[in-house]
């Protein structure tokens, strides 16, 4: 499996080198979209560092690199624009929680309705959520979890919020998809 991944912190790694390999050893990082090229080398596996080549753009990544998958580990405030923007691959896609980290992004993640019929992971641990998005790399499976899933938990983790910052309980928005 050639897997592009877009931001690629401690926690995308400690993924992708652990339950990620355990599941998939053959698995190949052979793309990356990250600002600190120079901390990704580092922690980076040996065997990718050989064939990992960094990007300006998500763009570039999937024209260039050609990966199978896809996985974005940035910053919580970006998983929202590159979720929606890898959903027009057509590419199984392994997204960090949360969501969403707003409304106005909870409602954009609406559009990835009309992009994909699968998304990888709205629950479940990461062992269970990296065998369900293994599973939709190789066509053996289609994600048990529908981006429904992960919209409707980020609107309610948004109204505790809300709810906590008024002192009183806010009713929680359903997905409408």
């Amino acid at each position: 499996i050639r897997l592009g991944v877009v931001g690629y912190g401690c926690r995308i790694h400690r993924l992708i080198s652990g339950v990620f390999r355990q599941l998939e050893p053959d698995l190949k990082v052979v793309g990356i979209v990250d600002p600190d090229e120079v901390g990704v080398r580092r922690r980076l596996a040996a065997s990718d560092g050989q064939d990992a080549i960094f990007y300006k753009d998500l763009d570039a990544l999937v024209r260039q690199g050609k990966p199978d998958a896809l996985a974005v580990g940035t910053r919580c405030n970006l998983h929202t624009p590159y979720a929606i923007k890898a959903a027009s691959y057509d590419l199984p896609l392994y997204l960090e929680k949360p969501v969403a980290i707003n409304m106005r992004q909870a409602v954009a993640t609406k559009l990835l309705k009309q992009l994909v019929e699968f998304a990888s992971g709205a629950h479940g641990g990461d062992t269970e959520l990296a065998e369900n998005f293994m599973g939709v790399i190789r066509g053996s499976v289609k994600s048990r979890t529908p981006i429904a899933e992960g919209i409707q938990s980020a609107y309610a983790c948004l109204a505790a919020k809300e709810s906590a910052a008024k002192g009183r309980f806010v009713k929680v928005r359903q997905v409408d998809l």
